[in-house]
């Protein structure tokens, strides 16, 4: 919840592009955020978080809260791995190839199976 509220005040204070602020991405983060912490990897998580998100929302902002989170996850609030940033651009790959919401965790499990 921490990684949550400092990423919102992260974005009120800064701007991706002139217009965009990334409120769908966050709106629909913690949307899915309860059913994605049940899966059984990090990677699976990120993977499907990413690929959800990106089903209703521009690329950019998607993009841009994966960068984010681990840029906060690396002040201290998390643990940063840049394969999670891999793991989340799988995500939107699958999604801009027309995934529903539930191929989406389909195809991510079955590309990160393992438990890490």
């Amino acid at each position: 919840m921490k990684t949550l509220f400092f990423l919102l005040m992260l974005i009120q204070a800064t701007q991706v592009t002139a217009s965009d602020k990334l409120y769908c991405s966050l709106y629909n983060a913690f949307k899915y955020k309860d059913a994605v912490t049940k899966l059984r990897n990090d990677k699976q998580m990120h993977c499907s978080m990413s690929c959800l998100i990106a089903r209703k929302c521009k690329t950019l902002e998607v993009v841009a809260i994966g960068f984010i989170k681990e840029f906060v996850d690396a002040l201290g609030y998390g643990t940063p791995d840049p394969y999670d940033i891999k793991a989340n651009l799988e995500g939107i790959s699958i999604a801009k190839k027309g995934a529903s919401e539930k191929s989406c965790y389909d195809k991510c499990i079955k590309l990160y199976p393992e438990i890490k």
